[in-house]
């Protein structure tokens, strides 16, 4: 399985640029379990959202993950807008608290398909592994996800 994990740019004029730690507990957790992945940081490399259609047009991935805070409401559309127009098919999974604190609103107003509630660096092992093995996610525990046009919440 193809992972990739994203870091949104949310101040693309900021002087200052650094990893966010809840992104990087994520992506620890992963590679600890022993999940291989790529990392684009839309910030610290100063990609706008037309190259990053360009990298996902490159290569395809089977999940995308990313987070960010609820006031990048607009960028968490953007990015699974165009994971989704660059690779149908994908897994789209979105943290912190554009997820965890609206996620009615970010899985009925974007693409993204799977919303992150809570502490994601234990959420996110679970759930990879259950989409690796192509198993049901319903009891993967702090996940919100669309099913036949209805929210579920675990």
């Amino acid at each position: 399985m193809k992972i990739v994990f994203i870091n949104p740019s949310l101040r693309p004029n900021a002087k200052n640029r650094q990893l966010p730690v809840g992104l990087a507990y994520v992506m620890t957790a992963a590679s600890k379990a022993g999940f291989e992945f790529d990392f684009v940081d839309m910030d610290i490399d100063k990609i706008p959202m037309k190259e990053l259609e360009v990298i996902f047009t490159q290569k395809t991935y089977d999940v995308y993950a990313f987070g960010c805070i609820v006031t990048g409401f607009k960028f968490a559309q953007e990015i699974s807008t165009i994971i989704k127009r660059t690779n149908p098919q994908a897994t789209v999974i979105a943290g912190n608290s554009v997820a965890g604190s609206i996620p009615e609103i970010l899985l009925n107003n974007t693409d993204v398909d799977i919303a992150v509630i809570g502490e994601a660096d234990i959420t996110i092992v679970e759930l990879l592994g259950r989409l690796r093995d192509k198993q049901d996610i319903t009891d993967v525990n702090g996940i919100a996800f669309k099913r036949n046009g209805a929210i579920e919440y675990t």
